[in-house]
C-alpha cells in the first residue's frame, strides 16, 4: 500500500495536516483565489484533492457552484456533515485524482495545498492533470498551489518538530533525485502510543509545473509568488500557477 492509500495516515495526522491556522485560513484564501481569477458566482469550481472540503465550503459560501474530490472517504464525510450543517449544497464525491474526469462540466478547479506531486510515476501525476484539463469548459481556468523547489531551497530544514493538543510531531525530510523528490519520516508521539509514517513526494519548480500544464494541454500559464498574484521571485512565498484550457 502506497502512503497516500494509507486511511491510518490521514486520519492519525490529521490535527497535524488541517490545523488551526490552516481552516482559519482557508476562507482568505478563497477570497483571493476569487481575485485573482475573476470567478463570478454560480461558477461551477472543482476541488481536487478537498480534504475536509475547506476551500469548498468557503467558495460554496460566496455562492458558486462546488465539487469535491478526494479519496479518504473520512474526510469526505466531514466535508458532507460541516456542508448539511450550513445547508450548503455541495457535492463531495470519494475518488482518486486519477480517476475522476467529468468532461467538459466546470470553469474552474483548484488544486491547493501541494496535492500535486504525491503518485511516484511521473505519469499519474499528469494523468490527474488530463483529467482536470477533461474536466473543464473551454476558457476553463486551473490554480494549482504548492510549495516550489526554489522556495523549498531557501528555507529547507532536515528536522523539526509540532506541537498540538498534547501530541508531538517529530519530522525528518531527505532531498533526493537531485532536488525533485523529498523523503519525509514522520514519528507521532501521543498520550496513547507512539507512531511512524513515510510519506514522499514531488518536488517542482515553475519550469517544471509550467512543462507539466503545457503537455496536459493547458496555456497562457502565469505563475505567482502568492494567490494575491504577487512575482515568484525571492520574497515568495509559494508558488501559485494558473493556465487555461482554450
Amino acid at each position: 500500500m502506497k502512503w497516500f492509500e494509507d486511511d491510518t495516515f490521514w486520519d492519525e495526522l490529521k490535527p497535524f495536516i488541517f490545523g488551526r491556522k490552516i481552516m482559519e485560513d482557508a476562507p482568505h484564501e478563497v477570497e483571493a483565489i476569487i481575485k485573482l481569477l475573476d470567478l463570478v458566482p454560480k461558477t461551477n469550481i472543482m476541488d481536487v484533492c478537498c480534504g475536509t472540503g475547506r476551500h469548498s465550503i468557503s467558495l460554496a459560501r460566496n455562492g458558486f457552484q462546488v465539487t469535491g474530490v478526494d479519496r479518504t472517504v473520512k474526510y469526505i464525510h466531514e466535508a458532507r456533515r460541516q456542508a448539511a450543517e450550513e445547508s450548503l449544497d455541495i457535492e463531495f464525491i470519494e475518488s482518486d485524482a486519477r480517476d475522476f474526469s467529468r468532461e467538459n462540466s466546470f470553469d474552474a478547479a483548484l488544486l491547493m495545498y501541494t496535492v500535486l506531486g504525491y503518485f511516484p510515476e511521473e505519469n499519474e501525476n499528469l494523468q490527474v492533470l488530463n483529467n482536470v484539463y477533461n474536466s473543464l469548459k473551454n476558457e476553463g481556468v486551473i490554480l494549482i498551489e504548492l510549495l516550489g523547489r526554489e522556495i523549498l531551497q531557501q528555507i529547507f530544514q532536515n528536522r523539526d518538530w509540532t506541537e498540538i493538543e498534547n501530541a508531538y510531531l517529530l519530522e525528518e525530510r531527505t532531498i533526493n533525485k537531485d532536488w525533485s523528490w523529498m523523503d519525509n519520516r514522520l514519528i507521532l508521539i501521543t498520550e496513547a502510543n507512539i507512531q511512524e509514517f513515510e510519506f514522499s513526494h514531488w518536488v517542482y519548480s515553475a519550469f517544471d509545473l509550467t512543462a507539466m500544464l503545457e503537455e496536459a494541454g493547458f496555456s497562457h500559464i502565469e505563475i505567482y509568488g502568492s494567490l494575491i498574484g504577487e512575482p515568484y521571485d525571492e520574497n515568495a512565498e509559494r508558488l501559485v500557477a494558473v493556465g487555461w484550457k482554450k
